[in-house]
């Protein structure tokens, strides 16, 4: 690969104008000793042709010869199919902006622009080349990354936000921060192709690529939190329940609300962690299996170790999951790092009142105008790659997947950044103007001061937590009512049945 990444890097940099395929010239290696010619077919956005291209018996790495020349070869040594770089560079581009675009519909787009018939094999030869030009891309960052010392293990997570993770000469700390979230979403599943004689067995081919670059966690590494791995710590049993009033709410952590799908897809989905402003923090595969506990435990060790102190995790079952740290092998590293778990600001209205006032975020000190919901907004863009990664293989799946999130944090996000961040205090400007006619409001209800309002919320906290059970009299009220509905119901299904009866007896069959 690294020839053929420094030829394409000598191709940027001498590119025409233009943009065109430098191919009817050639450079220098094809003035050396020959062994024979070829002719290939050239497919370029525009135009298809053949040129005759020299194969060499003293060249280190011919598809690095053709590179130079600004094509990207299907094959290593007898190629029948270059490809401009040109036009490769506009399918990624059009992919990533509208991932609906599969490469299938391009590359018939690709021929009826240049009047040739779309053979099926021309895929293949398409896959071939566009998997070459990601690696190569994959390796030209590499260089850069290492040039700017940015290869240190972590150095993308720690370094993901610039608004959360850097911080300015004798600026006052926060009470929390950063804030993060955390969701899974299954609309990104793949489906497992089986044998059509042996069902348990795949017939995919192994294939040892690796396309999670550092935004996945291994399966391994999620693996490690599993319940078989670290005993049955993760398991709420009754008596945490009581502490939990939501515990029996969510069904998020469970198996079996997924496990009709394992037969026929092998990733469900992804689970994923965003920063406050949208920035991609780490991501997991959901293998044969729902939103386990075992995906947000990787994820948060992972970010507890990276960040440091005085994070906040926003889930839509955060109550519940931060029973299930305390428990897990992590918990003694989170009350350590002092990391809290909060309840999304939409999911909290389907949480029961206790938890509203102890989980949501409009009640908890330090969070400011952050709902914790940003991976629903992200999901809603994401969805659009479930159509052409659904039948694709797991390499192929993952680097659609992951190409995809590196553009998002790269060109939109990071170009939103500076409009959220103003977006953000002109609403608290707005809200801080509010301030006189809340002391306005005060002084007409008799309110005191504004510490009645935190004291209130406690003691409504208190209230609640004492009303373990509902009052005798209530409880024989509604069960006094709901037989009375079930009897009425009755009631009105045996009057039916009558009339029936009498209607059709059979004197008014006779008559």
């Amino acid at each position: 690969m690294e020839p053929l990444t420094s030829a394409y890097m000598a191709w940027g940099l001498e590119r025409p104008e233009e943009g065109r395929i430098i191919i009817e010239q050639g450079p220098a290696p094809l003035s050396r000793k020959t062994r024979d010619k070829r002719v290939i077919r050239v497919l370029d956005l525009f135009c298809c042709f053949y040129t005759t291209v020299q194969q060499f018996t003293d060249a280190d790495c011919i598809p690095a010869v053709l590179m130079r020349q600004g094509v990207i070869p299907c094959g290593p040594y007898y190629p029948e199919l270059l490809i401009s770089v040109q036009t490769m560079e506009v399918f990624h581009n059009a992919h990533l902006r509208c991932p609906r675009l599969s490469l299938q519909a391009f590359l018939r787009i690709l021929c009826d622009l240049n009047s040739i018939a779309y053979q099926p094999y021309m895929h293949q030869q398409f896959m071939i080349c566009y998997d070459l030009y990601i690696a190569i891309l994959k390796r030209v960052e590499c260089h850069i990354n290492q040039a700017l010392c940015r290869d240190a293990v972590d150095y993308r997570l720690r370094n993901a936000c610039a608004a959360c993770t850097l911080s300015l000469r004798d600026e006052p700390g926060m009470l929390i921060h950063p804030h993060y979230c955390m969701d899974g979403n299954n609309s990104l599943k793949r489906l497992k192709r089986l044998d059509d004689e042996n069902q348990e067995s795949s017939q995919e081919r192994m294939d040892d690529h690796d396309g999670h670059e550092d935004y996945f966690l291994s399966r391994d590494e999620v693996n490690a939190w599993s319940k078989e791995a670290i005993g049955n710590t993760i398991v709420t049993d009754a008596k945490d329940t009581e502490g939990n009033p939501c515990a029996d709410r969510w069904e998020n952590m469970k198996n079996d609300m997924n496990s009709s799908m394992w037969g026929v897809f092998d990733e469900i989905g992804v689970f994923v962690s965003l920063c406050r402003h949208g920035f991609l923090l780490l991501a997991t595969d959901m293998v044969q299996s729902g939103e386990l506990a075992k995906c947000p435990l990787a994820i948060t060790d992972k970010i507890i170790k990276g960040l440091g102190r005085d994070l906040t995790c926003g889930y839509d079952v955060g109550c519940k999951f931060g029973t299930t740290i305390a428990k897990s092998p992590l918990g003694v590293l989170a009350m350590e790092q002092n990391h809290t778990t909060v309840v999304g600001a939409f999911h909290g209205h389907a949480h029961c009142r206790v938890c509203q006032i102890c989980k949501l975020p409009l009640y908890t000190d330090g969070q400011g105008l952050t709902d914790h919901e940003e991976c629903e907004r992200y999901f809603s863009e994401s969805n659009a790659l479930a159509s052409s990664t659904r039948y694709a293989s797991r390499f192929h799946h993952m680097q659609a997947i992951v190409q995809w999130m590196k553009r998002k944090d790269r060109v939109d996000t990071y170009s939103r950044l500076s409009k959220f961040l103003c977006d953000n205090y002109r609403q608290a400007l707005s809200i801080v103007a509010t301030i006189p006619a809340l002391r306005d409001t005060m002084i007409k209800l008799n309110i005191p001061s504004i510490k009645c309002f935190p004291q209130w919320l406690t003691e409504e906290l208190a209230y609640l937590k004492s009303q373990k059970q509902d009052p005798p009299e209530e409880t024989l009220e509604m069960e006094y009512y709901s037989r009375l509905v079930a009897y009425y119901h009755i009631e009105d299904n045996i009057r039916k049945m009558r009339d029936i009866w009498i209607n059709n007896n059979a004197s008014n069959i006779n008559e």
